[in-house]
């Protein structure tokens, strides 16, 4: 016989939230950017991987009557600061209830430009710098949960060779 107890079903509305989080992971080209595209608009696009990344994602965006609303992220490396860029991204957010999407293009860019902004190579604070880097993109992605917008992190799949491991 059996020790299972009967299946309890989930209903409808009473655990479903209105909006989503969702993580979108793989290899560059393999079309996350067009399923983020598919997210509901007005879609704020935090773009990290420059100019041209969007190209068939606006694409899409607009074939489902989608509007992308691009922010152009700093990348550490021309002078401007991304910590700043994500305080402003979340004032930006609340002020503007409209935007029903939010796409972070990608979340490994963010965190290499934190890191360029605030680690200093070989210095003996190191430790202590990567954890302001954690600090920061936990609060950023804690903050964008809570808010009522649909987020979607895309992620690069770093695959690494290692001639040991092969």
């Amino acid at each position: 016989m059996t020790d299972l107890q009967s299946l309890e079903f989930v209903r409808l509305g009473e655990v479903a939230p209105d909006t989503f989080n969702v993580l979108l992971f793989g290899a560059p080209k393999s079309g996350k950017s067009t399923a983020a595209a598919t997210a509901p608009g007005p879609i704020m696009w935090l773009n990290c991987e420059g100019a041209g990344a969007l190209g068939f994602a606006r694409k899409v965006a607009a074939e489902r009557g989608n509007q992308i609303l691009e922010v152009a992220m700093a990348d550490g490396k021309n002078g401007r600061q991304i910590s700043p860029m994500l305080h402003m991204v979340m004032d930006h957010l609340r002020q503007h209830p409209e935007i029903r999407s939010v796409v972070v293009d990608t979340i490994g860019k963010v965190r290499e430009a934190l890191a360029h902004e605030l680690v200093q190579q070989g210095s003996p604070k190191s430790i202590q710098q990567w954890g302001k880097v954690n600090d920061i993109l936990t609060g950023f992605v804690r903050g964008l949960r809570d808010l009522p917008v649909n987020v979607v992190f895309l992620a690069h799949l770093d695959q690494v060779d290692d001639a040991e491991a092969g």
